[in-house]
């Protein structure tokens, strides 16, 4: 039996014993009172899957039965088979919850499982693909009612929401200020930080636009600009860097000599635009998030986390919006024909995610370390995972790539996906993990074919930098290689990434190259000789 979607966080045991606090994709978190004692205990999901099969199968036994019948007969660790009453009333809690939940995965049902799902697994096995092809995203996608965005380390809350920008205008000219001494500089930052309606953040953007050239001038006298923003308004603060921004704007939009005017308005970014769109209509709209984990999703979520838990399709917990934000949203959401959205959302003080709009994201494993997503935010999402599989085609026809070796005097191209299958056999070997492995779509073929510098360039470079140097070069056998010394005798030498190339560095040594490919391909082959 799955036990997935069948427990709920605040579900109670019958005999009050057992209280679910929270959850992740591997464990729950329970309350347990036993003899008058209450404690939290961490259940893994893998052992109370274990329980919920004996008991279903044994629906008359008891606690102690299934631990001695249980215990040592899987990796588990045997410690964790001391909370058995604990897990077998989560037992009989899942077999009698799954009675009643039976049918939770229904077309009806279907948007509380897959709102907020990340797509998962190794690199190039079609995550963005996958969501591409979905028959529900494409009839958006032809409405314009999808909206993607791709996180990276810089990426922060104002590259996903938005922030204030400038624009140009045909209304005159904003024009650099006087050039000013230190003292009258902060006497001016003083001004703008008190200008009525007008927040710290976009008043530091403004006097770094209007006063770029006072500040560069004293700047090349060793001031900072951190002590303008520690005379002006307070000491360590990140304001500085608001204040660089709107010198770098300026310096990226010059004022034009045609009566143009630099003006700055909220641009709203990806999450807006999709949130925005939500609420002005009935239909689907899909926030798509590539490369989740590539970002600092705590640091870009920011508030919009809460948003994340949701009851019936909405958001269960608004959140206040900025003032940026809201005047932005009143503007937008002013015309809206929907009528339940609640009034503090249409004025834009309040966000609040409607159950049209569908946020998913990709996620490749091997990047899984850049920026590791918490327990509590991976919870707020379903998880699918993508398996490495043979590509195929729209028509379900098997794609047959080769790679341009020669396996044989004929000629023999070889299999693409032969050799994604035994690389990956020896990345399993050396790592101990499917993260570090490649999918059928890691590169793309030209023509059925891929071309030695791609593969070189990709895949070679890839398994050189992400997983043999990270894991070591221990299989002997695949990194070394026989040459001739200076004596023309044979000699052996390590395998480096350049000797896959010639002298020049600038075509692939397919003599090495090809010599590589036989030994992956035959690996397996000489470990069984060996073990004989």
């Amino acid at each position: 039996m799955n036990i997935e979607n069948i427990l709920r966080i605040g579900d109670v045991s019958d005999n009050g014993q057992v209280t679910i606090v929270d959850e992740d994709r591997l464990c729950y978190l329970v309350k347990s009172e036993s003899r008058g004692s209450v404690g939290l205990r961490t259940i893994s999901k893998a052992l109370l899957g274990e329980y919920v099969h004996y008991f279903t199968e044994n629906p008359d036994s008891n606690a102690n039965t299934a631990r001695d019948v249980l215990c040592g007969k899987t990796a588990i660790d045997k410690f964790e088979y001391g909370y058995t009453s604990t897990l077998t009333v989560m037992a009989k809690m899942v077999i009698e919850h799954s009675a009643r939940r039976v049918d939770y995965v229904t077309d009806k049902d279907k948007t509380k499982i897959n709102l907020q799902q990340i797509f998962y697994g190794a690199p190039g096995t079609g995550k963005s693909h996958k969501i591409k092809d979905d028959v529900d995203v494409k009839a958006a996608d032809e409405k314009n009612l999808v909206f993607r965005t791709t996180f990276h380390p810089d990426s922060d809350y104002s590259t996903f929401v938005g922030c204030y920008k400038p624009t140009t205008s045909k209304s005159g000219i904003r024009g650099q200020q006087p050039i000013l001494d230190y003292d009258s500089l902060v006497d001016k930052f003083k001004e703008y930080l008190s200008i009525p309606n007008v927040n710290i953040t976009k008043a530091c953007t403004l006097f770094g636009f209007d006063y770029h050239d006072s500040i560069i001038r004293i700047q090349e006298n060793g001031r900072k600009v951190m002590d303008l923003v520690n005379d002006a308004y307070k000491s360590n603060t990140s304001y500085d860097s608001v204040v660089r921004g709107g010198m770098a704007c300026y310096e990226q939009n010059p004022i034009q000599e045609n009566g143009s005017k630099i003006t700055y308005e909220f641009v709203p970014q990806a999450f807006t635009n999709a949130y925005m769109k939500a609420w002005n209509t009935d239909e689907n709209v899909y926030l798509i998030i590539e490369e989740i984990n590539r970002g600092n999703c705590a640091q870009i979520f920011g508030d919009l986390f809460q948003l994340l838990d949701r009851k019936n399709g909405v958001s269960e917990y608004p959140v206040e919006a900025d003032t940026d934000l809201q005047n932005y949203l009143q503007k937008a959401l002013a015309d809206t024909t929907r009528t339940d959205i609640p009034d503090e959302v249409k004025s834009g003080k309040k966000l609040m995610l409607p159950s049209n709009l569908y946020i998913w994201a990709t996620m490749n494993t091997s990047d899984q370390s850049l920026f590791p997503i918490d327990s509590a935010f991976k919870r707020r999402w379903e998880w699918k995972y993508i398996k490495i599989k043979e590509g195929k085609d729209e028509n379900g026809n098997k794609l047959d790539w080769k790679i341009d070796v020669k396996m044989d005097e004929a000629g023999t191209l070889l299999s693409w996906w032969d050799f994604i299958k035994k690389i990956n056999e020896i990345i399993a070997s050396m790592t101990s993990s499917a993260d570090k492995q490649l999918g059928y779509f890691f590169c793309c073929a030209k023509d059925g074919v891929i071309d030695e510098e791609t593969f070189v360039s990709k895949v070679i470079f890839y398994l050189w930098n992400d997983v043999f140097k990270d894991y070591g070069f221990e299989d002997a056998s695949l990194f070394r290689y026989t040459t001739k010394d200076e004596d023309g005798k044979d000699a052996e030498k390590d395998l480096t990434f350049p000797d896959f190339y010639d002298e020049e560095g600038e075509k692939v040594n397919t003599e090495r190259l090809t010599d590589f490919v036989k030994k992956v391909m035959s690996w397996k082959a000489d470990n069984k000789k060996d073990e004989d």
